[in-house]
C-alpha cells in the first residue's frame, strides 16, 4: 500500500513529522517551505481572479504554511493581502521564520477586523489540526467572514474548524474548494461531512521518504477501485452458471417489493450464476420485465426452509419490513449456515429485538439510522464518530460492516478501509438495496468477505460517479448504476 492511500489520526501525523526531522534530518522549517510550495502549486492550477490572493493567518503552525505560501505568491508576482487573526506576538518558531520571509518579500501584514474584504482566492490557515473545540472569538468570525464571501477557498493541511479524526465540522468550519493536506492524509477528510468541508483533497507528502511511512502503521485505508479489480479471477473459457453462485435476495413486504427487486437486479449485473428473489405472495410476476431473476412467493418462514439448501449466499432486508412475515423469514434465515448479509428492515428487527440475534459470521449494511438503532444512539451519534460507530458495530455484530454515507467506511477487523467514490446524486431510493445486491452476488461468487465487501462497496460507488460524469446528480436512478457496474467490473471505464 502506498503513502497516498494510508489514512493517520492526528496523533500519528505529529510522530511522522517527528521521524521526519529527527531520523531523516528533514529542517521543520525546510518542510513547512514544502508546505508552502505544495500550495503555491495548487493555487497556480486554479484560475485566480487578477492573480489575487487574501491569506488569512492564525498564531500557529498552520499560520506558518499560510505565511510561507504568502511569500512565495509574492516573489511570483501575485497580489497578497495577509489578515493576521490572533496577537502576532504569539507567533513563534517555524512559522515566525515563515513570517519574516513573508515581509522581506514585501507581503503588507493586516490585522485582521470584521471590516475586512476578501478578494480574490482565500487561502485558509487559521487552525490546522490540534483544534479540540469550536472555533471561538476572531478566529470564528474570521471564519464566518470567509464562508459568507463569493471566494473560492483552498485549505491548508484541513478546512479551519474541522476534527481532523472524526471528520465532524465545528461551528463554524471553513468550506473549501480544495485542501491540500501535508505529511499523512487526515481521517477526517474522507468521511461523513468531512468531504463536504474539504472539498476535492490533494495529498503531498513533502518529499519524505517512503521508509517513514512504515515505521507508523495507519489507522485506516482508501481502497483503490483498479487495485482490487486486478485480484478479481478471470473466468475460465469452459465455465458455467454454476460456478457462480446462487444469490437469495429475500424482501419485499407488500407495497415494497421494488428494493428487492433492484438488490437482484444488481447481482445479476455482475456475474452471480443464478439470482432467486423470495418475496410477499401478493406481489405480481416480475418474469415479463425481468426474466433472469427466479422468482418464489412464501407466506411465511416455514416455505422458505426448502428453498434456502440450494443458496451459495443470502441477502435479507431489502423491503422486508418489520411485521410478522418479515419477522419469521428473518428467524429462519437467521437458522441457515450460509454466507449472509443483513440490510435495511432486516437490522431494524434485530435493533428491536423482535428476532434473536446471535450470528457473528454475517455482514452488515446500515446506514447512520440503522446503526445508531443497532447501537442505541443517534444518527448525529453516528457521524460524529463514524469510525468508532464502525468498529463498534463490527465487535458487536459481524464479520464486516459497511457503514453507508458520504465516504462510506468497511471495517473487517482491527483498521476500517474508506470508500473515496460516490457522490450527492446517489441520495436516492433504492441505492442501498442495490449495494446489497452488488456484495451479496460477490458472496455467492465465492469471494471472500473482506473482498466482497471492499470490492462491491467501491464497484457501486464509481459506477455512481460515473453516471454523475455522463447525466448529472440530479435524478439519478439507482437502476442508472447497473450498466456502469457491469462495464467496471468488465475493466471498462476505468
Amino acid at each position: 500500500m502506498s503513502a497516498s492511500q494510508a489514512v493517520y489520526l492526528t496523533a500519528q501525523v505529529r510522530e511522522l513529522d517527528r521521524i521526519a526531522i529527527e531520523q531523516y534530518n528533514i529542517p521543520s522549517i525546510q518542510l513547512m517551505r514544502r508546505a508552502g510550495e505544495a500550495m503555491f502549486c495548487q493555487i497556480e492550477q486554479m484560475a485566480v481572479p487578477n492573480k489575487t490572493l487574501t491569506v488569512y493567518c492564525g498564531t500557529g503552525n498552520n499560520g506558518g504554511d499560510g505565511w510561507m505560501v504568502a511569500g512565495l505568491a509574492k516573489k511570483r508576482n501575485y497580489s497578497v493581502q495577509l489578515l493576521q487573526v490572533g496577537d502576532a506576538k504569539k507567533i513563534s518558531g517555524d512559522a515566525q521564520l515563515a513570517r519574516q520571509f513573508a515581509l522581506s518579500v514585501g507581503v503588507d501584514e493586516v490585522l485582521w477586523s470584521a471590516e475586512c474584504q476578501p478578494q480574490g482566492l482565500i487561502i485558509d490557515a487559521l487552525l490546522g489540526t490540534g483544534l479540540q473545540c469550536d472555533p471561538s472569538g476572531d478566529y470564528m468570525s474570521a471564519i464566518e467572514q470567509i464562508n459568507n464571501s463569493q471566494c473560492k477557498v483552498l485549505a491548508a493541511d484541513i478546512p479551519s474548524g474541522l476534527c481532523a479524526d472524526s471528520g465532524w465540522p465545528g461551528t463554524p468550519t471553513v468550506h473549501a474548494e480544495k485542501t491540500v493536506t501535508f505529511v499523512g492524509n487526515k481521517c477526517g477528510l474522507y468521511t461523513g461531512r468531512g468531504r463536504t468541508y474539504s472539498g476535492k483533497v490533494h495529498y503531498d507528502t513533502l518529499n519524505i521518504p517512503e521508509a517513514a511511512f512504515t515505521t507508523i502503521p495507519s489507522a485506516h485505508h482508501l481502497l483503490s477501485l483498479p487495485q482490487l479489480l486486478a485480484h478479481f479471477p478471470q473466468r475460465a473459457i469452459d465455465a458455467h452458471k454454476g460456478h457462480f453462485g446462487h444469490l437469495f435476495i429475500i424482501g419485499g413486504d407488500q407495497g415494497m417489493g421494488g428494493a428487492p427487486i433492484l438488490a437482484a437486479l444488481a447481482a445479476a449485473h455482475i456475474g452471480t450464476g443464478l439470482v432467486s428473489l423470495c418475496t410477499h405472495p401478493d406481489h405480481p410476476s416480475i418474469l415479463p420485465h425481468h426474466p433472469e431473476i427466479m422468482v418464489h412467493r412464501v407466506a411465511s418462514g416455514q416455505e422458505l426452509i426448502p428453498l434456502l439448501s440450494d443458496a451459495s449466499a443470502i441477502v435479507i432486508g431489502p423491503g422486508l419490513g418489520q411485521r410478522t412475515w418479515g419477522q419469521q423469514l428473518l428467524d429462519t434465515v437467521l437458522h441457515s449456515d450460509k454466507k449472509l448479509l443483513l440490510d435495511a428492515d432486516a437490522l431494524n428487527l434485530i435493533a428491536t429485538r423482535q428476532v434473536q440475534y446471535n450470528r457473528r459470521n454475517a455482514v452488515i449494511t446500515p446506514h447512520p439510522g440503522e446503526a445508531g438503532a443497532l447501537l442505541n444512539k443517534t444518527s448525529e451519534d453516528i457521524q460524529r464518530q463514524r469510525f468508532n460507530a464502525a468498529q463498534a458495530l463490527y465487535d458487536r455484530y459481524a464479520e464486516a460492516v459497511v457503514l453507508k454515507g458520504s465516504g462510506t467506511l468497511i471495517c473487517t477487523g482491527t483498521h476500517t478501509d474508506i470508500c473515496p467514490y460516490g457522490n450527492a446524486g446517489m441520495a436516492s431510493g433504492g441505492m442501498g438495496d442495490l449495494l446489497s445486491g452488488v456484495i451479496g452476488g460477490l458472496l455467492a461468487q465465492g469471494c471472500a468477505t473482506h473482498d466482497a465487501v471492499r470490492l462491491g462497496t467501491c464497484l457501486h460507488a464509481r459506477a455512481g460517479d460515473i453516471t454523475a460524469a455522463h447525466k448529472g446528480q440530479h435524478g439519478m436512478l439507482a437502476s442508472d448504476l447497473l450498466q456502469p457496474m457491469r462495464q467496471l467490473l468488465n475493466g471498462q471505464l476505468l
